[in-house]
């Protein structure tokens, strides 16, 4: 969804690697997120990205890590309101 929103706006450069136009990795990409200004994510997003990144990670690189939802129900509200403003962002929902 990031990257969408990124594309959208126009400003995927700034989360690309220049010599190969490759993508950054998501935590490089989410750190440009949190300070860009032309993609402009509310405060609450800002946080809630960190956590959805590192629970994220953990489900890819660590091997017996399964992510359940009771790992995530006290955040669920705050992972929606994210998904929905990055949605917007990417012009997916309007």
């Amino acid at each position: 969804m990031l990257i969408l929103a990124y594309e959208k706006l126009g400003v995927s450069g700034t989360i690309k690697d220049s010599m190969s136009n490759s993508y950054f990795m998501l935590e490089g990409i989410v750190n440009d997120a949190k300070t860009n200004a032309i993609l402009n994510l509310s405060r609450n997003a800002k946080t809630t990205i960190e956590d959805t990144r590192k629970l994220g990670n953990y489900s890819a690189h660590k091997i017996t890590y399964t992510c359940k939802r009771e790992y995530v129900r006290e955040q669920i509200g705050e992972f929606r309101a994210l998904f929905d403003e990055l949605l917007h962002k990417a012009g997916i929902r309007v």
